[in-house]
């Protein structure tokens, strides 16, 4: 972990340290890696970096009480905001993408064999709070999302958006174990996309 940068007291030094994130560098959780903490910018807003493997959509969920921001390193991703029927659009890299707070979005890898690479810009520090929380599982960390962190999923689209595009995988829920699902009874849509065939 980056010492604190000394944010707004000017008798605290910076150091290289606290300014600079070598690549690579930041605490991976899952597919998200940490590399700048809200607390070390003044609560304002973290950065992360984000990997989607091809074919992989990223569940859709709003967000309460922040705005993000993506910029796509490598690779590309389709967008939906506002569900069915919003907006849906394509980035590549080098492209920004806003989502706004209290809006619905997900996004997922359309290549077949090219995994995609991006920073996640997120105001405040709910939703890095959130991924803390998925170290106990993707699927336990979203059921008190809404609750904690203003996070809440739109499980409904994740069956439409997996068969209207081919996808055959959900980011966060890698190698999750398929007894652990009758657990879950308020998720059908979500069991039911994991049945086996």
């Amino acid at each position: 972990m980056r010492p604190n940068a000394a944010h707004g007291d000017p008798k605290m030094a910076y150091t290289k340290e606290s300014l600079h994130v070598p690549k690579g560098q930041g605490e991976q959780i899952h597919s998200m890696m940490v590399k700048v903490r809200a607390s070390e910018l003044g609560g304002d807003f973290s950065i992360m970096e984000g990997h989607i493997a091809p074919k992989q959509l990223l569940s859709p969920h709003m967000h309460a009480h922040e705005d993000q921001a993506v910029f796509i390193i490598e690779g590309s991703l389709e967008f939906e905001v506002g569900g069915e029927g919003g907006e849906r659009f394509s980035a590549s890299a080098g492209d920004f993408v806003i989502k706004p707070r209290r809006v619905s979005h997900g996004f997922w890898n359309p290549s077949e064999d090219v995994p995609c690479r991006y920073i996640e810009l997120s105001g405040q520090r709910g939703f890095e709070e959130f991924v803390d929380t998925t170290r106990s599982g993707s699927i336990r960390a979203s059921l008190d999302a809404e609750r904690d962190f203003g996070v809440t999923f739109v499980y409904s689209d994740i069956p439409r958006l997996m068969r209207e595009h081919g996808l055959t995988s959900i980011a966060g829920v890698e190698g999750l174990e398929l007894p652990e699902l009758p657990e879950l009874p308020e998720l059908p849509s979500l069991r039911k996309l994991f049945r086996k065939r």
